[in-house]
């Protein structure tokens, strides 16, 4: 199974940073709350100028700016990022709820301009999800809002700089907004059959707008509505192998779609 489409647009993941923070439990809250909280370098949500390439100075990185999908373009790699801006960034999560239930919330917030404009640029993103877990059936769900301050500025400032050939030169959204469920069950455990294998159908519903809110005056680029379907059969000859088959739809707002079949093996760490 291919990463969630949210966990490419809306929180884009591998996301890294350089920073640091605190983290720790209040084992007395609610069963036991996680928390996280760091400081770190912030996105980059547009480049003075698309000639630079960023190596090991960041300032107008290939990829440092923001576009049409979202804020994914504005992560860059920690020899290539600039920090004149900072973000705040963390986590909660409640592990015992109730038995089989995880509840976590999550946010960061950070200018994202580093000066290349006067106008400020505050990038705040803030998620929720849940888990769940009882005998043979899972699921779990999330929703992200990202909000974008003065998109308009950010739009104003790309347009009258050059463009790189891989960049996506439309409008920068104000807001975007995301959620997906996903479900599974587990075959063997449900036939009660004695075996350390694990066969698991899955499915999963994602829907994703990246420009939900756009900054007056700039056109919508409609495509980036997407609605999307993956289901398929994952099986676990070991807990920390996987060999998966999955089929997923997309469709997206400006009547186009699309589908594919994955298949692939994963090894996962414990």
């Amino acid at each position: 199974m291919e990463r969630p489409l949210l966990q490419n647009r809306a929180i884009p993941t591998s996301w890294n940073g350089t920073g640091g923070g605190v983290f720790g439990t209040f084992g007395n809250v609610l069963g036991g709350m996680n928390y996280r909280v760091y400081v770190v370098n912030s996105l980059q949500s547009l480049r003075i100028n698309a000639s630079d390439n960023g190596s090991g100075v960041g300032a107008g990185g290939a990829s440092g700016q923001f576009t049409s999908s979202g804020i994914r373009g504005g992560r860059l790699q920690p020899n290539n990022m600039i920090a004149s801006d900072l973000a705040v960034t963390g986590r909660v999560e409640l592990p015992n709820l109730f038995p089989g239930f995880q509840l976590g919330a999550s946010f960061y917030t950070g200018d994202t301009s580093h000066n290349f404009i006067d106008a400020g640029a505050r990038t705040t993103l803030v998620e929720g999800d849940i888990k769940f877990r009882k005998r043979w059936f899972e699921m779990n769900a999330t929703v992200v809002h990202t909000h974008i301050n003065n998109a308009a500025e950010i739009n104003k400032a790309n347009a009258i700089a050059p463009v790189a050939a891989n960049a996506t030169s439309t409008t920068v959204p104000t807001g975007s907004f995301a959620w997906n469920v996903q479900v599974g069950v587990h075959l063997l455990q449900l036939m009660k059959v004695a075996t350390s294998h694990d066969i698991v159908l899955h499915g999963m519903y994602e829907r994703i707008d990246s420009q939900n809110e756009i900054p007056a005056g700039f056109p919508r680029d409609v495509s980036q509505e997407v609605d999307v379907f993956t289901g398929g059969v994952a099986w676990f000859p070991t807990p920390n192998v996987a060999i998966k088959l999955d089929y997923t739809n997309q469709d997206r707002g400006n009547n186009t779609s699309s589908q594919e079949f994955n298949l692939g093996m994963a090894y996962m760490f414990f």
